[in-house]
């Protein structure tokens, strides 16, 4: 999907109903839901919170609650404020990721 179409998917969506979407039938719990109260007392907005959460289920299959502090993390650091500089920051992500798991696969000793 394109950076737009991921965007009008998740434009129905508010992070609690994106959670429970995404969350394949497994129960939603407190914890969860404290988890976006904490990343909108990091002032993110909703949509960067969505971009957040999106980018997390579909990366690591499940909810990661080091991986998604990590990301509101970066997005404070680095004032983004605008979904386009959140998409950006998954894609370095993304990479970052990708080239963690080549480097476990290529030092794996047999």
């Amino acid at each position: 999907m394109t950076d737009k179409e991921i965007m009008e998917y998740l434009s129905s969506f508010t992070p609690e109903t994106l959670l429970i979407e995404k969350n394949k039938g497994f129960a939603i719990r407190d914890i969860d839901f404290e988890l976006i109260e904490e990343l909108r007392e990091k002032k993110l907005t909703d949509e960067i919170i969505k971009i957040i959460l999106y980018y997390v289920l579909q990366r690591a299959c499940g909810l990661r609650f080091d991986a998604i502090r990590d990301m509101a993390e970066k997005c404070v650091q680095r004032k983004i404020s605008t979904r386009q500089e959140a998409f950006y920051l998954t894609v370095e992500e993304d990479f970052r990721w990708r080239s963690k798991r080549e480097k476990v696969n290529a030092c794996r000793c047999y």
